[in-house]
């Protein structure tokens, strides 16, 4: 941090310059003694107070703020109030303004960051130079101190493979830059992967590295310059293609090369042209039968899809038939190529074309067998479905009123009605509440007929069967209060209180006086009014000391533990037993005589 100076001349009130004068610096706003130096940057502390030198002159570094300064020398001193000292009286107004505005301080290292006390809050700042170079960057203040946001460098930073295998690589970020600062990560992979990659950077750890479209490497996938982020679930997903990417720049360059063997070629093929004439209608029959043959076995297709429509039960024999179907459909594609290359390649020679013509009607033959399979597998599908529909066939069956009847008596159930229950039990009135006049219902053990119970009786058998023990209520009694028992530990603390019919003793402490009757005596009263702090003595004709106070009193050679009357002696400045000063509050007792000079001294104490 860099600090104000202020210096000048301690001069006296005639102008006369005063040399080692005591020189104290305060805040104004504080009065607390300031924080001194004798370098700029606060490196060397200076004493506060300190002396000028012999010239005079005073010089200091200190913090910026107003300052009152003092000067003493000899019997005299000179302040200066409200002194303005600050590195602000350095700068133009306009570049001032500019400053404050910007709210971001720069600091060279962290430590200075740390001494520094922002004016307001929000604050930033930034470090620039920090021999640790993880410290370094930008951080705010919201007055709990400052807190690092981010590094200086770039979002981006390259990563350096260390170690590990082509599937496992293990890499490090560049010099000087905290690993989680970067967003962004690229990396050259000269060894391409065979499986699926984990890549672990160095200080911000290890996932699984996905391509573009969110999944794991497939082999090759992780090669050339790649670009990756840091996804927040810990693995690392690529940018960009470089495989591909790669593989046409490889291919660019490559084509130099491809494009004079082309021109090559190119002239071959030109003088072969002639002879593929020869050849095309061979090539073109062939390349008919091919279609027809993929047409064939469309149709198989349809069909086999037709048959795994009818029948769940057959819908893998379906399956397999349309697969086999595809796989015709397939061949016949195959078989075209083929024929189409054969044409290609009649242009070189004409046996070539023969060659393929053979080829696309072996494939014809191959594709039209498939697709008959294909239909006899259906086929056989089909016949299996209908036959499996037509052998668990259901029919719906309604009984009579009859066959309701029987069924109902063969599980004991009779019907609810006015004939086996009564009008009033068939269409029973209903109740919100219920009283002991009211009756219940229910079947005889016969199962015959009903019987009916008043609800006063089942209550009062529902009360002589229910047991306090089998609601968890074992412990309770149904005592009054008057007979309630007292407990161990209420008599125990009873028996601490004070019995009202207090015994001889006691009527005597109490002065025979009722509970409600008694008063605080004089006594008392008068030690307490006033004197609940601790006594001072700071009255000289005090006449009510506290209680235990012990005092001198002279001419006086009475028992010891003897009551005694104290008084003022004339004059104020002791006490005696003679006399008609006033008299002191309270009862006070002799606790020991002392005689010297043919007097005798009394160590009374008040004790009531």
């Amino acid at each position: 941090m860099e600090y104000s100076a202020w210096h000048s001349v301690i001069q006296d009130g005639n102008g006369a310059v005063v040399p080692m004068a005591k020189i104290t610096v305060r805040s104004t706003s504080t009065g607390a003694l300031a924080k001194l130096y004798s370098a700029r940057d606060g490196s060397a502390p200076k004493a506060n107070p300190f002396n000028a030198d012999e010239n005079g002159q005073v010089f200091f570094f200190v913090a910026g703020g107003a300052y009152t300064i003092k000067a003493e020398f000899g019997s005299q001193e000179r302040t200066w109030p409200f002194v303005p000292v600050g590195t602000a009286a350095e700068y133009d107004i306009d570049s001032l303004a500019l400053y404050l505005n910007s709210g971001v301080v720069y600091f060279q290292k962290y430590a200075d960051l740390g001494t520094y006390v922002p004016l307001s809050y929000p604050a930033a700042a930034v470090v620039l130079a920090d021999p640790d170079a993880l410290k370094n960057g930008y951080y705010t203040n919201s007055g709990a101190g400052w807190v690092f946001g981010r590094a200086l460098q770039d979002t981006i930073s390259r990563l350096f493979i260390t170690s590990g295998a082509v599937n496992a690589p293990t890499a490090n970020v560049g010099q000087g830059i905290n690993p989680s600062a970067p967003l962004v990560f690229y990396v050259d992979v000269t060894a391409p992967n065979t499986a699926s990659v984990t890549l672990n950077v160095v200080g911000l750890g290890q996932g699984v590295v996905l391509n573009a479209a969110g999944n794991p490497l497939a082999a090759g996938e992780w090669l050339g310059r790649v670009m990756l982020t840091r996804e927040t679930d810990g693995r690392y997903r690529i940018m960009n293609d470089p495989a591909s990417a790669l593989s046409a720049a490889q291919s660019a360059t490559a084509s130099d090369t491809a494009r004079a063997a082309s021109v090559a070629a190119k002239n071959q093929s030109e003088s072969a042209k002639d002879q593929s004439v020869t050849a095309k209608d061979g090539s073109v029959a062939a390349k008919d039968t091919s279609e027809t043959a993929r047409d064939q076995s469309v149709t198989a297709k349809n069909q086999s899809e037709t048959a795994r429509d009818q029948s769940v039960t057959a819908k893998s024999q379906a399956v397999a038939a349309s697969d086999s179907s595809g796989r015709s459909a397939v061949a016949a594609a195959i078989s075209e190529n083929n024929a189409a290359g054969s044409a290609s390649a009649a242009s070189g020679s004409a046996s070539s074309a023969s060659t393929s013509k053979n080829q696309a009607a072996s494939s014809a033959t191959t594709s039209t067998n498939e697709a008959d399979r294909s239909k006899r597998e259906a086929d056989r599908a089909e016949a299996a479905a209908g036959g499996l529909i037509n052998a668990v066939q259901f029919v719906p069956q309604t009984l009579t009123a009859p066959q309701q009847e029987q069924a109902r008596a063969n599980i004991g159930v009779q019907p609810v009605n006015v004939s086996t229950v009564g009008a009033a039990l068939a269409t029973p009135t209903p109740s919100e509440t219920i009283g002991d006049g009211d009756r219940l219902s229910g079947l005889d053990p016969s199962g015959t007929g009903l019987k009916l119970f008043r609800f006063s009786a089942v209550k009062a058998w529902i009360q002589g069967w229910l047991t306090k023990a089998m609601v968890g209520l074992g412990n309770a009694d149904n005592t009054s209060d008057a007979n309630k028992p007292v407990s161990t530990q209420q008599q125990t603390a009873l028996n601490l209180k004070l019995d009202k019919n207090a015994q001889a003793a006691d009527s005597a402490l109490l002065n025979g006086k009722t509970e409600a009757g008694l008063v605080i005596s004089g006594s008392i009263a008068n030690a307490l009014a006033g004197k609940a702090s601790i006594y001072k003595g700071d009255w000289q004709d005090e006449t009510n000391y506290p209680i235990g106070t012990l005092l001198l009193v002279r001419d006086q050679t009475p028992a010891r533990n003897i009551a005694m009357t104290v008084r003022i002696s004339n004059g104020g400045t002791g006490f005696s037993t003679g006399g008609s000063t006033a008299l002191l509050s309270g009862v006070w007792r002799n606790r020991g005589v002392y005689g010297y000079s043919g007097a005798i001294v009394s160590l009374v104490q008040r004790t009531e």
